[in-house]
């Protein structure tokens, strides 16, 4: 039946607007058909207004949320429609370069160091790849993730970082490592070993290697990560400690410059972007710590990290503990979160010190 514009039809208890709007009155209103079936014709879209959804039976599969739909209320799903969702879904690959987890290793960049390394005479590293000291390229990050490093004697400790100029000196640590000696005897032999490090390194800037005493670094020595785009192209994570950092920007390396011992404390700092400063974690901010590279003297002797609330002062709140051995270097894994507006301050348990630099790889994120 065509009603046309003719005007309103009111069949009791059906009524038909001029506009085409079919309304059925009544408790309990019903539409059927002596075939069981009721076509929408092809052209035709079927409206459920409203949030209320489609009920079919006693459930309601569909629903509206805000604009998006709701698949709910489904307990079973059979075979065929099982199996087709299973075959959509895709895992990511996930790869491990010590801490660093990626999902593409065709961005993976290994760095080696041609000649030994000192606390005076820095050396770049090269690309193995091309043979040639490395630069990061502009709009590009070198996340790295795993050292393996060769120390020619037991007291050294290698450190890694951005400089401005080839062989040049660090002006931006990122990475300190190194077993470091076993006994106080100084006819300790050589160390080589890998240690998982996270760091980051941005664009125009070399990656240069020093050795944190008198003794070398020596080549081989490799580095191990991906050079990606500021915004990565790729999934990246780093593993600290435990702590799953999902985003680069908030890793935040701390440094002890100073050797405390159960007597004196010392405040870590961070890098502001020119130079290193003593760290207060900010407002509406935590610090958690999972990584800690030090060198500390004595069998008996460790290291604790806690809040203070000046700088250098004595801690008002113990977080973690570290240290193991005789004047022994090392990287442990931790777990320490340190609160808003506190400092982060280390102390030794003994009179004897824990040797500069202390390095803490953490993140700092909102609270």
């Amino acid at each position: 039946m065509s009603l046309g514009n003719r005007g309103r039809f009111n069949f009791d208890p059906v009524n038909v607007s001029p506009e085409g709007v079919l309304t059925i009155s009544g408790s309990t209103p019903q539409l059927t058909s002596e075939t069981g079936i009721i076509t929408v014709p092809t052209g035709i879209t079927l409206a459920v207004p409203g949030t209320d959804g489609l009920q079919v039976g006693s459930s309601v599969p569909f629903a509206d949320d805000d604009g998006a739909l709701t698949l709910q209320n489904v307990d079973t799903l059979e075979d065929t429609t099982t199996a087709t969702i299973l075959s959509k879904m895709t895992t990511e690959t996930q790869h491990h370069i010590g801490c660093l987890i990626v999902s593409d290793m065709s961005y993976a960049k290994t760095l080696y160091l041609p000649a030994d390394a000192t606390d005076s005479s820095a050396k770049s590293m090269y690309d193995v790849e091309t043979g040639e000291a490395y630069i990061v390229d502009t709009g590009k990050v070198f996340l790295a993730g795993l050292v393996s490093c060769y120390l020619d004697h037991g007291y050294g400790r290698g450190r890694i970082g951005e400089s401005t100029s080839l062989n040049g000196q660090i002006t931006h640590d990122q990475m300190c490592f190194g077993s470091g000696a076993t006994s106080p005897d100084a006819s300790t032999p050589a160390f080589g070993g890998t240690f998982a490090c996270p760091g980051v390194f941005t664009a125009g800037k070399h990656v240069n290697a020093e050795n944190t005493g008198s003794y070398s670094l020596r080549t081989p020595t490799f580095l191990y990560g991906v050079e990606v785009s500021i915004v990565p192209e790729i999934t990246i994570q780093f593993d600290i400690g435990g702590y799953i950092c999902e985003d680069y920007n908030e890793l935040k390396l701390l440094i002890c410059f100073g050797q405390p011992t159960n007597n004196t404390k010392f405040t870590f700092h961070e890098w502001n972007g020119s130079s290193w400063v003593n760290y207060d974690v900010p407002e509406s901010k935590v610090y958690i710590a999972g990584k800690v590279s030090y060198w500390i003297d004595y069998a008996t002797n460790r290291g604790i990290i806690g809040e203070s609330d000046t700088e250098d002062a004595t801690l008002t709140k113990n977080v973690l503990c570290f240290g193991k051995g005789w004047i022994t270097g090392q990287m442990e894994d931790v777990y320490g979160r340190f609160t808003a507006e506190k400092w982060v301050n280390i102390v030794a348990t003994t009179g004897f010190a824990i040797r500069t630099p202390t390095y803490l790889y953490g993140v700092e994120i909102d609270a």
